[in-house]
């Protein structure tokens, strides 16, 4: 039974419930999901109010998906990578 990183996948609701679309892979960036400037907002709001960490539109560049952007939040809470 594969490991799931619950991190991850709830990063990936998040980005589904913003983008209004599945995210059928972690890995898959930001803006080919048809994410822009507006969504980008959208989804750090959303982001921060999910795991009550800091986030910002630039954070997008350094973690352009949802594998990336959930290690992040992971760091900022303290759970390291």
């Amino acid at each position: 039974m594969p490991v799931v990183d619950v991190t991850v996948a709830q990063m990936t609701g998040v980005w589904e419930r913003v983008l209004h679309r599945p995210v059928e892979d972690q890995a898959d960036f930001f803006l080919d999901l048809a994410g822009d400037s507006l969504k980008a907002l959208q989804l750090t709001d959303a982001v921060g109010a999910e795991f009550g960490v800091p986030v910002d539109v630039s954070d997008l560049f350094d973690c352009p998906n949802a594998a990336t952007l959930a290690d992040l939040v992971r760091q900022r809470r303290g759970g390291g990578a």
